[in-house]
């Protein structure tokens, strides 16, 4: 029937149900065209190294005798997500952008567009059932920095040295620490550690936000922890300081005098649950700077 002449044209108004049918279709196809360019790119960048299906034994990493990250785990080094858990989607486009110094994994940033990244990270996803069993927990809270400064810097070596990170790292960042040649990943793999003096760069970002992030997210699938627990030490935590020998006379005194000056556990028992937590930002904080000022150190010729 016709509206009348002059009559306002009426809109078609449809059900509700009609509505969230188109609204799903239409969704389930702009998602099927998302994962068709994101296996598109991933066949053509990624599958070298992590192979068509994912698992990390693509023919260039065969060739050259590496293992790339085996997707089909749902792990994932560089995240803002506590130890364990899943990356966000933020976390993925970040090592999609930077790469992983140190490794086989070249930075993409200008190798992909914005779609291409969002697309891959989205097929990328498809290869592991953890991604739809579970979501990623919150991000972890990293303070604003404090100012930069020496005695800030000095703490931080002290910390490096009570943690033992060195045991792993090397007194002196190379990755030549007395554990290093002995560490493999969580499937028995062996692993090489970072050299931040030679590669002048972090995994996981180079600001001192990015190292409370590592620092307190550990690296999934490494020997590399969180650390979150391990800030909260106490006056007398260390007896015997033998097994620091590596780190000279002079620098396991400065280790003792350090660690007689800090809370005992009595006292640190008494602080409150804030307090706790100015303390653990604040030796992270001085461990972040220690760390960064190593990218300085020259290199041997």
């Amino acid at each position: 029937m016709k509206s009348p002449p002059g009559a306002p044209l009426r809109r078609a108004v449809w059900p509700i149900g009609v509505t969230l049918f188109l609204t799903s279709l239409l969704s389930a196809q702009t998602d099927r065209a998302d994962l068709a360019l994101g296996r598109k790119v991933f066949d053509k960048v990624c599958a070298e190294c992590h192979a068509k299906t994912g698992r990390g034994d693509g023919p260039k990493a065969r060739r050259m005798g590496f293992v790339s990250r085996d997707f089909s785990l749902g792990s994932f080094k560089c995240r803002c997500t506590p130890s364990g858990t899943l990356p966000t989607d933020e976390d993925l486009l970040r090592t999609i952008d930077q790469g992983l110094p140190g490794s086989a994994m070249p930075s993409h940033a200008t190798v992909l567009d914005s779609d291409e990244k969002s697309a891959v990270l989205a097929y990328l996803k498809t290869f592991s059932s953890r991604f739809s069993e579970d979501t990623p927990p919150a991000c972890v809270s990293i303070p604003p920095p404090p100012e930069p400064s020496v005695d800030l810097v000095a703490e931080g070596q002290r910390i490096y040295g009570l943690l033992s990170c060195w045991s792993c790292h090397g007194v002196d960042g190379r990755g030549k620490g007395p554990a290093a040649a002995l560490l493999t990943d969580d499937w028995g793999g062996p692993i090489k550690v970072h050299n931040f003096v030679v590669m002048r760069n972090f995994k996981c970002g180079n600001s001192v936000s990015d190292l409370y992030r590592t620092l307190h997210t550990g690296l999934n699938g490494t020997p590399m922890p969180s650390y979150s627990d391990a800030f909260l030490f106490v006056s007398g935590s260390i007896k015997d300081f033998s097994s620091f020998e590596d780190l000279g006379d002079e620098e396991v005194e400065q280790l003792r005098k350090y660690l007689e000056a800090q809370p005992d556990r009595g006292a640190l028992s008494a602080l409150s649950t804030g307090e706790k937590n100015e303390l653990v930002e604040h030796r992270t904080w001085a461990l972040a700077y220690y760390l960064k000022s190593m990218l300085q150190v020259p290199r041997k010729k």
